[in-house]
């Protein structure tokens, strides 16, 4: 009984005696980068380009908008190149700009001493055939309130049902609107 004693507080000193090291992580400061969304619409006014700024990590405000950029739009199938003007901090627009449907679309932005290009073609329309809807009540769901708490079961999903996809038509983009 007595090694029995022992044992337990050889093996209790061990196991609640435990190693504390502080890790400490070298977030070292960054130049910043430019960071531009691109947006070319089939729908006359709503192409438009967004340049911001990178931060580092321990930055908290908001991304830094850069203005002065020379940003244009090329049609590739008709050679057409668009010019987009700055309307407001960082945001570059053409309202005469509208895209059509399977032509690729190049891309050139020249700010301070460097240009950048990108290209992409405008994917086919696809046949949207419905929304199904799918009430959370009653569960937390995935982000939701906790069940049993003020706001639990109010979260809905809302699914695109659709018809005719290719295997190119992966990635869909959806802005809901709660009126």
């Amino acid at each position: 009984m007595h090694n029995y004693i022992n044992a337990m507080l050889i093996f209790g000193s061990i196991f609640l005696s435990s190693c504390e090291r502080e890790i400490r992580i070298d977030l070292n400061k960054t130049k910043p980068r430019f960071v531009i969304e691109g947006n070319v619409s089939n729908i006359k006014g709503e192409s438009k380009v967004i340049i911001t700024k990178t931060l580092n990590f321990d930055e908290t405000i908001d991304y830094p908008l850069v203005s002065g950029a020379i940003v244009t739009i090329t049609d590739t199938a008709t050679n057409q190149t668009d010019l987009l003007t700055e309307n407001n901090e960082g945001i570059y627009v053409n309202t005469n700009l509208t895209g059509i449907i399977g032509h690729t679309y190049k891309m050139t932005i020249k700010i301070e001493n460097e240009t950048f290009t990108s290209f992409s073609t405008m994917p086919s329309n696809f046949a949207l055939d419905s929304f199904v809807q799918q009430n959370l009540a009653g569960t937390s769901g995935i982000g939701g309130p906790p069940a049993g708490t003020p706001g639990a079961g109010t979260r809905i999903q809302i699914l695109p049902q659709y018809k005719n996809l290719t295997k190119s038509d992966k990635y869909f983009q959806f802005v809901v609107i709660k009126k």
